[in-house]
């Protein structure tokens, strides 16, 4: 998951990664292991965006950290499963 530029509006990078310190500090606060990443885009543009693989993070709790940080999507997986992306477009549009 992502805290970068909140319903793909881009913000300066130093404003990115106050709201990425910000994020990993809300996994920390839910006992939760993450790892660093990042994701590119696959046509387009888009700059590479900073993100978090959260491990044990209950799918509600990822939809409203999701939605905290005013993202459009999230990518959510339970172990031994494919990864699906869960779109917040209908809530936001």
């Amino acid at each position: 998951m992502s805290a970068c530029n909140p319903y793909s509006q881009l913000l300066a990078e130093e404003e990115n990664l106050k709201r990425h310190r910000l994020l990993r500090n809300v996994l920390e606060m839910h006992n939760c292991r993450y790892f660093e990443g990042s994701g590119v885009a696959d046509v387009g543009e888009w700059p590479r965006e900073r993100g978090l693989l959260a491990v044990g993070l209950p799918l509600q709790q990822a939809l409203l950290v999701g939605q905290v940080f005013q993202q459009n999507a999230i990518m959510f997986c339970s172990v031994g499963d494919t990864a699906h992306v869960l779109s917040y477009l209908n809530a936001v549009g």
